[in-house]
């Protein structure tokens, strides 16, 4: 009887169903990972936004904090290439639990990130304050930076990076991977709530 138990499980484990099913769930859980990742970034990133203003000779960082005041909600992602060139878009990835979001009250901003935990919606948030000078924006508790790229009444792009599971920002380090052999830039895209 054991034996049979254990060639049950030894064929259930050799399934190649099963080993689609498992590969299908880390590479889900990896993208989980890498999505936070991104969001976490972005949202320094976004720190920046509040710098640039919708042309190019404004340059007053009061202008930028009226502007970017409100409720950001993320909308894809952009991997550019040489001259950037768009080469690759991610919508952003939402979990059926909403779409990660970040809010600039005065001189607060509070990024808030969606993600569903089993059965139930999860929602992180995280809070810090910001300054900004020139096209950049400043998480004040950190001292890290992000540029901002466009500022308009319903759209926010801020520079971004492309992480690994080591926290480590790899963009131009793609020369091996080939869908990601040309990438320069990120851009991460909200759109005003």
């Amino acid at each position: 009887m054991i034996s049979k138990l254990k060639g049950c499980i030894i064929y259930f484990l050799n399934n190649s169903l099963f080993k689609e099913k498992i590969q299908y769930f880390r590479a889900s859980i990896l993208l989980t990972k890498i999505m936070k990742k991104l969001f976490l970034v972005a949202v320094v990133a976004v720190l920046g936004l509040a710098s640039v203003g919708c042309t190019s000779d404004d340059n007053s960082s009061s202008n930028f904090d009226t502007a970017i005041q409100g409720v950001w909600k993320e909308s894809r992602t952009l991997y550019l290439g040489k001259n950037d060139k768009v080469i690759d878009e991610d919508e952003a990835y939402d979990e059926g639990c909403g779409l990660d979001e970040l809010e600039f009250k005065d001189k607060t901003l509070i990024s808030r990130s969606f993600f569903l935990d089993g059965t139930d919606c999860e929602k992180e948030e995280y809070t810090t304050t910001y300054s900004i000078k020139g096209d950049m924006i400043y998480a004040n508790k950190t001292g890290e930076s992000a540029k901002i790229i466009e500022l308009t009444a319903t759209k926010l792009v801020i520079l971004g990076e492309f992480i690994n599971d080591d926290d480590i920002p790899v963009v131009g380090e793609f020369r091996k991977a080939s869908s990601y052999e040309d990438i320069e830039k990120v851009h991460v895209v909200y759109l005003r709530k």
